[in-house]
């Protein structure tokens, strides 16, 4: 028995050994297959790599650039033996698996993968698949693919799609189940939104609750949650957010401890698009103090103390407080006389973002040190804001604020001193000879008389005629010719107004709004001038384009975009004068490159 044991032991190493020998010797090679090579647009199919050679490593796949893997990879290995005809094989499988979706119409060829095995590379085969129109899927009722797709929805909810400019919406992206399991879910947030001021709301660990979709009780989700503020009148678009997921879809059958078995099924959600009609704010009843604040609000101007010294400091809160579009319009500005030293304002927010839009307050905090003794009025200021659920404009009116400085260096003043305005006023005081009152009649007479006639300037004014009438009928002529080219006309007009409103903005340096308005204007009529075409309502990538054909170069281009940019971002950000006159010195820059090139 002992040698009986011994012969087998030896026989099963042998056979052993062969069966490495055998898989050892054989071809090592790396094959591609897939489920589908022709397939709709809205389909997927499967791609597997097999590796017959356990030696070979470094697996490295193709630039999938025509398609988006939606599952994988996913990894099988096999390993068999067989003695056949008095021989022994082996048999050596591993399997990478992916699930892809293809991105458009067209023929697309799969690159081949590799492999290495003992320093060599070793490729597989290229594939060829042909992505043709979207297909009517089959909507068998035991497909899991339909199932799931009949029981999952990607749903976008809008607060209100008719706001007004500057009225706060809420935007929530909900992903409702019906009686699925959620394995996995990869969300894809939407890109900026044009048109629109928004501010993502903090959503971490989406929970599932109790909803009705359609009549329906579903169980739903929140997975984005976003607050936007149209900047603009006219149609704006909520952009589309997409989701893959793997659901788990009944089969019907359970397991051995009567659990019901799932298979997991992908799929791909996309919401809705949402169109957003912006009403423009009334005109009517607008007060000319409005400088865009929508919402309800409080204002009030106090200060921290009424009474003290020359020298010393105090401070002027300007505080408007509610919720709406809060951090998007400016406060009104103080005016103190000028015996008082005011200091720029510093600027304080508490803003908390809502899903009813900004709610708290922003205030502007004037430092105030007077250098006389005296007592000083600083004026009332007011504030005006549209609500739009009365549909009104509202203005509030702050009290005067009355400074009393009781010590300090008194300030020289006469018994006609008047601070009515908030500024000091003196009767003038003749002193001496030093100043006389100008006199509104004279009796001059010429000290020397001489004839005009047979003069220089007799002949030059009697010649002068016969010259400026050929000269006058000419330019007439050539003033109803220029006349009659509207087009050159429309050219020159948006020419100077190009001129104009440059001019403009280096006058306005200091004053953000008026600045950024007049120099997006300048180069709105510049674009006209030169490309014959009105651009104010031309998204910024048509104007690039327009500019391409017309032969500019890229760098001409970004840098006139980046102005138009920076005009844009400016309403919605604070801006200081050095960067004001860097974006001014920017677009004359912008505008002379154009120049060279057009």
């Amino acid at each position: 028995m002992k040698k009986t044991g011994n012969t087998f032991l030896l026989n099963s190493v042998c056979l052993f050994l062969l069966f490495i020998s055998t898989s050892l010797f054989a071809q090592v090679e790396l094959t591609a297959r897939t489920s589908k090579k022709t397939l709709g647009e809205n389909q997927r199919f499967r791609l597997e790599y097999n590796i017959n050679n356990q030696e070979a490593d470094n697996f490295k796949l193709p630039n999938f650039k025509n398609f988006k893997v939606v599952q994988g990879p996913s990894q099988s290995v096999s390993n068999s033996y067989s003695y056949v005809n008095g021989k022994a094989q082996s048999t050596f499988s591993k399997t990478y698996s992916y699930i892809l979706e293809p991105i458009g119409k067209g023929t697309f060829t799969l690159e081949p993968a590799s492999i290495e095995y003992q320093g060599k590379r070793i490729v597989s085969n290229t594939i060829t698949i042909n992505v043709v129109d979207a297909v009517d899927l089959p909507k068998d009722p035991n497909d899991p693919n339909y199932i799931a797709s009949q029981n999952i929805k990607m749903v976008v909810t809008i607060s209100d799609e008719n706001p007004y400019v500057g009225e706060p919406i809420y935007a929530e992206y909900r992903l409702y189940v019906n009686q699925l399991a959620i394995n996995s879910f990869d969300v894809d947030t939407p890109p900026n939104y044009e048109g629109f001021w928004s501010q993502v709301l903090d959503n971490k660990n989406p929970q599932f609750k109790d909803g009705k979709y359609k009549g329906e009780m579903w169980k739903y989700a929140v997975l984005h949650k976003v607050v936007l503020i149209p900047q603009r009148n006219g149609e704006l678009t909520v952009n589309p957010m997409s989701a893959d997921l793997v659901v788990g879809v009944p089969t019907g059958r359970g397991d051995f401890f009567g659990n019901m078995i799932t298979r997991n099924v992908s799929q791909r959600l996309v919401s809705d698009k949402k169109i957003i009609k912006v009403k423009s704010l009334p005109l009517e009843g607008k007060p000319l103090d409005f400088t865009g604040a929508v919402g309800d609000y409080n204002y009030e101007v106090n200060t921290s103390r009424s009474v003290f010294k020359a020298n010393e400091s105090a401070q002027i809160k300007v505080k408007v407080s509610g919720k709406g579009n809060l951090k998007l319009f400016e406060l009104p500005n103080i005016v103190t006389p000028k015996e008082l030293e005011v200091y720029d304002p510093e600027r304080k927010e508490q803003v908390t973002v809502t899903t009813t839009g900004l709610t708290g307050s922003i205030e502007n905090a004037y430092t105030v040190v007077p250098q006389y003794k005296g007592k000083f009025k600083v004026p009332a200021t007011s504030f005006s804001y549209f609500n739009p659920t009365d549909k009104k404009y509202h203005t509030i009116t702050s009290d005067e604020i009355l400074l009393d400085v009781t010590e300090g260096k008194d300030l020289a003043t006469s018994l006609g001193a008047d601070y009515s305005n908030g500024a000091l006023k003196q009767t003038v005081k003749t002193t001496g000879n030093d100043f006389r009152y100008v006199h509104t009649s004279t009796t001059l007479q010429p000290i020397e008389k001489s004839e005009f006639y047979k003069t220089k300037w007799f002949y030059i004014l009697l010649l002068l005629p016969l010259v400026i009438l050929p000269l006058g009928v000419f330019a007439s002529k050539k003033q109803r010719e220029l006349s009659r080219d509207i087009s050159r006309n429309k050219l020159r007009k948006a020419d100077k107004l190009t001129k104009k409103y440059l001019a403009s903005a280096k006058k306005e340096l200091g004053n953000k709004t008026t600045f950024y308005s007049s120099l997006e204007k300048a180069l709105h009529n510049y674009l006209k001038a030169k490309l014959q075409v009105e651009t104010t309502d031309i998204s910024k990538d048509s104007i690039a384009e327009m500019l391409t054909k017309k032969g500019v170069s890229n760098e001409a281009i970004t840098q006139f975009i980046e102005v138009f940019s920076a005009c844009e971002f400016a309403r919605y950000a604070p801006s200081s004068d050095e960067k004001m006159k860097e974006d001014f010195d920017k677009a004359k820059q912008a505008i002379t490159e154009l120049d060279k090139n057009l």
